[in-house]
């Protein structure tokens, strides 16, 4: 953001230019997410912690990501993403009943107010510990087609299918 300033003498130096000022928005710390998950790592369910929660636009609409890593036992230290589709359509509103409101009231530990900063996921999710449901894609071909259901999330389809958190089942408090 730059500020634009009319041209006025500095009556101490005398100079007649634009002051030059500029908010700079520091770049976040970039690290490795975690590991990736083993052959050995199946679906289930999983305490995660999440790291990090964001929205993002996806043409006209907006998805919420989220960020997590496996807290405990032999898979610690996983890596996982959550995707939630539509979570604000093109004109920035969030549907009460649709599943990143689901979300966040599962992260609040109660439903949504007006007010409440449904635009910064990370006030929500950030630091708090889940029990997740981590399954494979839920359709049986690649792109969303063919046959979707919870049943395909339990396979590996093609070595390019990979584990994800599909559901946030409950907030484990600390």
């Amino acid at each position: 953001m730059e500020r634009q300033a009319n041209t006025k003498s500095n009556p101490q130096s005398g100079s007649t230019q634009k002051p030059n000022l500029r908010v700079v928005k520091s770049a976040p710390a970039v690290r490795l997410g975690g590991t990736l998950p083993t052959e050995s790592m199946e679906p289930g369910n999983y305490l995660v912690s999440c790291e990090n929660a964001w929205l993002e636009q996806r043409g006209k609409s907006h998805r919420a990501a989220l960020q997590f890593r496996v807290v405990d036992g032999k898979h610690g230290g996983v890596a996982l993403r959550m995707w939630i589709d539509n979570a604000a359509d093109n004109g920035g509103f969030i549907s009460p009943t649709g599943k990143y409101a689901r979300a966040c009231q599962i992260a609040l530990g109660r439903p949504l107010h007006d007010g409440d900063p449904v635009a910064e996921p990370g006030e929500f999710f950030s630091g708090r510990r889940f029990i997740v449901f981590v399954g494979y894609r839920k359709s049986e071909l690649p792109g969303g087609r063919g046959k979707f259901s919870d049943q395909c999330a339990m396979t590996k389809k093609q070595d390019g299918d990979y584990l994800r958190v599909h559901e946030i089942l409950s907030r484990e408090d600390l």
